[in-house]
């Protein structure tokens, strides 16, 4: 089975196991777990902020972020259209700049979803901590390219990040003994992320083996990280999904025309080019 449904299929590494199993632990609510103290310290260096808080899912980390930044009765400007369907585009940060400035000339705060932003930073070259000094508050995901098994964080100023603490707990996100989770986080923080560049290059020949079959609609150009999206021009998205999956190969519909590959630490270079075959078969 060569699976590119997403990279939140992941697993943890042997290393990063033994990181796990052999973590010190203590009550992280009370803010006596030492490895969570040391992945919050980390990310918040990492991102060029003042602190930053651990919590079980990114969906959590952008609530509370949310949350942090309004009031009943506020309103949150945001794109009509999910950046998800973007193929894993990376916005210029001239773009970031002129946004962040217009928000900061009306007085209005910013805060980024980076799920992805450890893959922007490698693609780019730009440190994750200069995208992040345009924005109030980021989150980040430890639990998809980088491959922990789960886990997210949200960092900003310590101001910020102390009045996220009681809305965490709030929405269900107080975790005790949570240094052994945080400790694989933590590896994939100091182990993973360089190898994120494996990943790009992988869906850049995933692209490039595509692009000229029979069928499909594809500019490998347009590739930047490690999503892929292959638009069909005669085949239905289901039916694609569906004889793939039969074949050994795991995509997703992305659309009405459209199936989405990501490439991750779970898929070599040897399994992309079998899943070209495997799709150019497919076609015929």
């Amino acid at each position: 089975m060569i699976d590119l449904r997403s990279d939140t299929i992941t697993k943890p590494t042997s290393a990063m196991r033994t990181a796990m199993c052999e973590a010190e632990v203590g009550d992280a609510v009370y803010g006596e777990d030492p490895v969570v103290n040391a992945l919050e310290a980390r990310t918040a260096e990492l991102l060029g902020k003042e602190a930053a808080i651990f919590m079980p899912s990114g969906t959590m980390t952008n609530q509370v972020a949310l949350r942090s930044h309004t009031e009943p009765g506020d309103e949150i400007v945001i794109d009509e259209n999910a950046h998800n369907r973007g193929g894993g585009s990376v916005w210029p940060m001239e773009r970031v700049t002129e946004i962040a400035a217009l928000a900061k000339e009306r007085g209005l705060a910013m805060h980024l979803d980076g799920a992805r932003l450890w893959n922007a930073a490698v693609a780019t070259g730009v440190p994750e901590k200069d995208w992040a000094a345009h924005f109030d508050t980021v989150s980040v995901c430890f639990s998809k390219g980088l491959g922990a098994p789960v886990g997210s964080a949200l960092a900003g100023t310590a101001e910020c990040v102390k009045r996220t603490r009681r809305f965490m707990k709030q929405f269900g996100g107080g975790m005790r003994q949570a240094g052994i989770i945080a400790a694989g986080a933590l590896y994939a923080l100091e182990h993973h992320r360089e190898r994120l560049a494996d990943d790009h290059a992988n869906a850049n020949l995933l692209a490039e083996g595509l692009a000229g079959l029979p069928g499909i609609e594809l500019d490998a150009s347009t590739v930047e990280t490690n999503i892929v999206l292959i638009r069909l021009r005669e085949m239905d998205p289901m039916d694609f999904m569906f004889r793939a999956h039969g074949a050994g190969v795991f995509v997703l519909p992305s659309g009405r025309d459209t199936v989405r590959a990501v490439t991750s630490m779970a898929v070599g270079r040897d399994d992309v080019l079998r899943a070209v075959e495997i799709i150019e078969g497919l076609l015929k």
